[in-house]
């Protein structure tokens, strides 16, 4: 199993954002605490340096030669070796590197010239820039760590090494939390956790989508990323609705009142096998950490600990959403639930498109069904589904796909949420009977239930409107030209018949009226069509 690093990039003029105004005092007064005791400070991304440096342009230019050679050098022995980056993909990085030291995007276009000593003001020393591209090539660097930041969804986040860098995947976990809230005020205004949380990516999308009223607890025990998330946090002003704390898993979390039940519980944890590691790629296995890649024997060491602490956390209607490595262990841990964990129960599946600006990503929705267990009535039921998480399509002005021609490996996310008097806006959506995962009942076309329908009558199909109604738009188009030509109509009546004047017209002025009203019956059939066939396969 390899575990790609993608890196998705966009316009590096971001501002610290401000704190907000509004908060309320009940919120204030049971969430007020530091956001984060670690007293490590992290790392100012590159782009938010002040431009201190300078160098001149023929300089700049000698750097970026030296450095695209150095990158074209490699050839393809980064891929062979473990579906590294290619020299294109570097050459990419390496432009993105210069975007975040130069301080006037508009000296860019200029690097192209010979000797050219205007000067200009970078973020970092040329000097510096050398190690940095040094570092990428050499010690197979991540870029990120590079330039000390990540493109995510919308945000800009810091991350440093020693922060796990968030993947374009885990995006889904946020729309997935946006979808059941969007409706449920009671969710959105209750306390929900992020379980190891790194850079804080997931934390921040979760706490927009929260608002003002909301509350979230973001938990890692690397106290590093605590402080690199905390700092995040307060870049987006979201520091009076997110809560950073260290410590491990639901340790931190003691302090919250036993009454007080968890609206979601959200983590992106260890689940990659020990044995697989050293099979990832060099930026992942050397530089990031291990402690957030990790998973034990099977990668399930982590997985299994949440799925048995949190049903007893979640509030009745409470929401769960895990990210898994693959099919393989998410269909164990599915199967863990169901049979093995002690109040807990699966749930059917229903798969969903969900279309973005740019991509469509499967994601995966639960349906609160199936059986209880007799005796164990003192844990919430959580119930579970599964869905592939695909590699999603770069959605920012700079953007790209690590190893094109390598095969993009499938994630997994366990969704869930207890059953209980929170409603979960998927009630309004249903799935035929027939069609559920379970069901032994054959579709209406199999068990005869369309033949009334199809006793009620002939109707001519669509296609037959259709076609004469193209028909009828040649002959009177056909009409007009013929009377221009003065041809004979039908190789028969010549244009000097008394008719043929009538006849023509006949065709040109009623032929078009007609040939539209065919083309609407079309439309008016097929669309009636669609609609009885819908209503066969149980969907109206």
């Amino acid at each position: 199993m390899k575990l790609s690093l993608i890196r998705t990039y966009s316009c590096n003029t971001f501002p610290i954002f401000n704190k907000p105004k509004t908060q309320s005092l009940s919120l204030c007064a049971r969430f007020r605490r530091p956001i984060c005791s670690s007293s490590l400070k992290p790392k100012t991304p590159l782009f938010l340096r002040p431009p201190n440096y300078s160098a001149t342009l023929s300089d700049l230019k000698k750097w970026h030669d030296w450095a695209k050679t150095l990158s074209s050098s490699i050839g393809s022995s980064f891929v062979d070796s473990d579906n590294g980056p290619d020299p294109s993909l570097l050459h990419r990085e390496l432009n993105w590197l210069i975007e975040d030291s130069l301080e006037d995007h508009s000296l860019i276009p200029q690097l192209g010239i010979q000797d050219n000593s205007t000067n200009v003001r970078l973020r970092v020393d040329i000097d510096e820039l050398y190690s940095l591209w040094k570092q990428r090539i050499e010690e197979r660097k991540p870029f990120q760590y590079i330039v000390g930041c990540e493109h995510w969804r919308d945000l800009v986040l810091s991350v440093e090494e020693g922060v796990f860098i968030p993947r374009p995947e885990t995006e889904l976990l946020i729309d997935s939390v946006s979808h059941v809230v969007s409706n449920n005020e009671e969710l959105r205004t209750g306390l929900w956790v992020d379980l190891g949380t790194g850079s804080g990516a997931i934390a921040i999308g979760i706490g927009r989508i929260l608002g003002s009223r909301g509350r979230l607890i973001a938990i890692d025990l690397n106290p590093l990323a605590a402080s690199v998330a905390s700092f995040n946090v307060q870049r987006y002003g979201l520091q009076d609705v997110i809560e950073i704390r260290q410590g491990s898993w639901f340790e931190p979390l003691k302090d919250i009142e036993i009454e007080e039940k968890l609206s979601g519980v959200i983590c992106n944890p260890p689940y990659i096998p020990s044995d697989d590691i050293p099979g990832l790629q060099a930026e992942v296995r050397t530089h990031e950490p291990r402690l957030a890649l990790d998973g034990g024997l099977d990668g399930t060491d982590d997985l299994l600990y949440l799925c048995n602490r949190t049903a007893s956390l979640l509030k009745p209607g409470g929401f769960f959403a895990f990210e898994t490595n693959g099919e393989k262990q998410c269909k164990f841990l599915v199967d863990y639930l169901e049979n093995d964990n002690a109040g807990l129960h699966r749930a059917n599946n229903q798969l969903k498109e969900v279309m973005s600006a740019t991509a469509t990503i499967l994601s995966s929705y639960t349906n609160l069904i199936l059986s209880s267990r007799k005796q164990q009535q003192l844990l919430p039921r959580l119930f579970v589904g599964t869905g592939i998480l695909n590699q999603l399509i770069a959605k920012r002005n700079r953007s790209y796909h690590a190893n094109q021609k390598k095969k993009l490996n499938h994630r997994f996310s366990v969704y869930a949420a207890t059953e209980g008097s929170a409603k979960s806006s998927e009630s309004e959506e249903t799935i035929p009977s027939w069609a559920k995962p379970d069901s032994d009942e054959p579709p209406p076309w199999a068990s005869g239930e369309d033949k009334d329908a199809s006793q009620q009558g002939f109707e001519i199909p669509f296609f037959v409107y259709l076609l004469a109604s193209a028909v009828t738009a040649i002959a009177a188009i056909g009409s007009i030209f013929e009377y221009v030509n003065q041809r004979p109509v039908f190789g028969i009546l010549n244009s000097d018949s008394i008719f043929y004047a009538p006849l023509l017209g006949f065709f040109a002025f009623t032929g078009i009226p007609t040939s539209a009203f065919l083309w609407f019956k079309s439309v008016q059939t097929a669309n009636k069509e669609a609609e009885e066939q819908d209503k066969r396969d149980g969907y109206l």
